[in-house]
């Protein structure tokens, strides 16, 4: 390489974006603007090789220790679980929202808590709009 890449500005720059997204999040981006944003942000950490995949958790699972000291190596075990899509997220959020106009507040709190359990969390606004965030 011979101009020097500044990753630490690179990064700078990423918060920077990250930022003004979340503050237009906060005042009400459209789901068109969201979906447009998350894919700038991966096609800007894609120079560095970042941001390209799903949202993963991983778990990490500590295999139990070997009784011969010999033997003994740590190796954790990383296991992938994928989550929701932001389309699946939208699609159960329909469903909540149908569900609170038909007055059925009970599937719509199994659908809140669904999506709680996965790290997802509903917002409920006093316009009456829902915002969902991981």
């Amino acid at each position: 390489m011979d101009d020097d890449l500044n990753t630490p500005q690179a990064l700078a720059s990423l918060q920077g974006f990250r930022s003004d997204v979340n503050r237009l999040i906060a005042i009400g981006l459209s789901a068109e603007g969201r979906h447009t944003a998350r894919e700038t942000f991966r096609s800007f950490g894609a120079v560095l090789g970042l941001f390209q995949l799903d949202r993963w958790d991983f778990n990490v699972r500590v295999e139990p220790k070997p009784t011969h000291l010999a033997h003994a190596t740590f190796t954790p075990t990383v296991i992938a679980e994928s989550v929701m899509t932001d389309v699946q997220i939208e699609t159960k959020l329909a469903e909540r929202i149908d569900a609170k106009k038909c007055k059925d507040f009970k599937r719509a709190d199994v659908i809140r808590e669904e999506l709680n359990s996965l790290g997802i969390t509903i917002e409920d606004k006093p316009d009456g709009t829902t915002r969902w965030k991981r």
